[in-house]
């Protein structure tokens, strides 16, 4: 048996039980902890389908991570109501 692969392993495995899972620059930092269970963060930028479903999906997901806004840039179609007057789909801001 070759005795530098088993001593390449050991020191591998002795790296990786000593050596922390992140280094402390990459831990969670607590006061983004408290910001998420806030929903103080915002995403300036998503696209959501203008569906029920759609909508209700990205709701949980934001809670779920901890957004508080999320800002949908999805525009959709508007088109004109009867009499040419706006649509419903018109009044919403997207």
């Amino acid at each position: 048996m070759n005795s530098a692969p088993s001593t390449l392993l050991t020191l591998l495995f002795l790296a990786a039980v000593a050596l922390p899972a992140r280094p402390a620059a990459f831990q969670l930092n607590p006061e983004a902890d408290q910001w998420r269970a806030e929903h103080r963060f915002i995403d300036l930028h998503q696209h959501i389908d203008y569906t029920t479903q759609h909508l209700a999906r990205a709701v949980k997901i934001m809670d779920a991570v901890g957004l508080g806004i999320g800002i949908n840039l999805s525009g959709g179609t508007v088109t004109a109501g009867t009499n040419g007057a706006e649509s419903e789909a018109g009044s919403f801001i997207t």
